[in-house]
């Protein structure tokens, strides 16, 4: 019975679980470096957007304040 099992056992290289450990780290390493600069890019739309919504908030209310009395 214990020769059954031995048979359908799958040949697995020695060297695969390196491959898989490699194939792992190298896909964190890229998406860490990806998250990062769409991150990086996201904040500096962000800086923009900020910067063009009080220049409108400026300039709507210096022209509201004339007509306040």
């Amino acid at each position: 019975m214990d020769h059954l099992f031995r048979q359908r056992r799958i040949s697995v290289p020695k060297r695969t679980s390196e491959l898989v450990a490699l194939v792992a780290v190298s896909c964190t390493l890229f998406l860490f470096l990806h998250t990062r600069d769409l991150s990086t890019k996201l904040r500096r739309m962000q800086g923009r957007l900020n910067d063009d919504v009080t220049a409108f908030n400026h300039l709507t209310d210096s022209q509201y304040t004339g007509l306040i009395f």
